[in-house]
């Protein structure tokens, strides 16, 4: 096999990203990379020699939307499929990302887009496994 992309090769951060979302990562070649999960969702993704791992990630996460929305999904049952939960304690927002609590400014969270869901919760994700350098 030729050599393998570095974008491919995910770190920890990355790795608990997907593993949240219910996937598994498998590298097939040089730049082709594939996320599978138990419901039998397969997302195949081909890069080119300039993504980074955050664009290989958002792809995925953006594939993973596009095809829940193919599958007549409608936007509440797509937003129960998303491991992130907001609540609102007199005033004082609280995200949780699957059981652990998210420690947020209320200046950072009002920087969140409010009427885009999908970006939302990408900007959520980036914050919280800080998609930018592997750990």
């Amino acid at each position: 096999m030729t050599e393998i992309c570095e974008t491919m090769r995910l770190g920890k951060n990355h790795q608990l990203f997907i593993q949240l979302l219910g996937f598994n990562q498998k590298i097939k070649g040089k730049n082709h990379v594939v996320f599978r999960n138990k419901e039998h969702i397969i997302i195949d993704l081909f890069l080119n020699d300039e993504d980074t791992t955050k664009t290989m990630l958002r792809s995925f996460f953006v594939n993973y939307i596009k095809l829940l929305k193919v599958n007549y999904l409608s936007l509440q049952e797509i937003q129960n499929k998303i491991p992130i939960k907001e609540n609102d304690n007199d005033g004082n927002i609280i995200i949780f990302i699957g059981d652990d609590v998210l420690t947020i400014t209320p200046e950072w969270y009002n920087t969140l887009p409010k009427n885009d869901l999908i970006n939302k919760w990408w900007m959520i994700f980036d914050y919280a496994f800080n998609f930018d350098n592997k750990i």
